[in-house]
């Protein structure tokens, strides 16, 4: 099995006003390189999105390249305190999303990682063994997501916009093949 954890595409600032943006001309580009690039060097066979709308956007585009519709996977939002305030009830986070998000810092890191394990738990056992996977998310929960692939705490990567990480499931475990890939902006 092989996985791409996909940051959004290039978005404006978050705000409280404004807790979802959508992604800007720069990201919408970002995102149609990114699907050329995958489509050229990868032959994906599923596609997961983080229901927040410049991931969506990120997703739709990359399929409409790769010939893939985007599967919504709650677990895979970002966690940030005060944004469910914000949004429609039901539209963004799942009934579990929104009780992890009341919770206090250390608590809450705990539970939001629990939330992002077993979505990434949901999406590898959906898959095939020989699959390639793509994952659209936020920096902060691609983050979360390595630590929890890789099973340590102590990983801190940088996440740039419409960067993927790669990695491969070989002998039981997860091997990094790629970190933090932007080759696709370079083209």
């Amino acid at each position: 099995m092989r996985l791409l954890l996909i940051r959004h595409g290039h978005t404006a600032a978050i705000v409280a006003e404004n807790p979802d943006p959508p992604l800007t001309g720069q990201g919408e580009q970002q995102a149609a390189k990114l699907g050329a690039w995958l489509l050229e060097r990868y032959s994906a066979n599923r596609l997961f999105t983080s229901p927040l709308r410049r991931a969506y956007q990120t997703a739709t585009i990359i399929g409409a390249y790769v010939g893939i519709q985007p599967e919504v996977e709650h677990g895979l939002s970002e966690a940030d305190f005060g944004m469910a305030a914000h949004l429609p009830q039901g539209t963004i986070f799942s009934p579990q999303m929104q009780k992890v998000e009341q919770r206090s810092s250390g608590a809450f890191y705990r539970e939001y990682q629990d939330l992002v394990k077993r979505s990434l738990e949901h999406i590898m056992f959906s898959c095939k063994q020989h699959d390639t996977i793509l994952v659209v998310a936020h920096a902060g929960t691609i983050g979360t997501a390595l630590r929890c692939l890789l099973e340590s705490q102590i990983i801190s990567v940088r996440t740039d916009f419409t960067a993927q990480h790669e990695l491969i499931w070989r002998s039981g475990r997860w091997f990094v093949l790629a970190m933090n890939r932007r080759e696709h902006l370079l083209e």
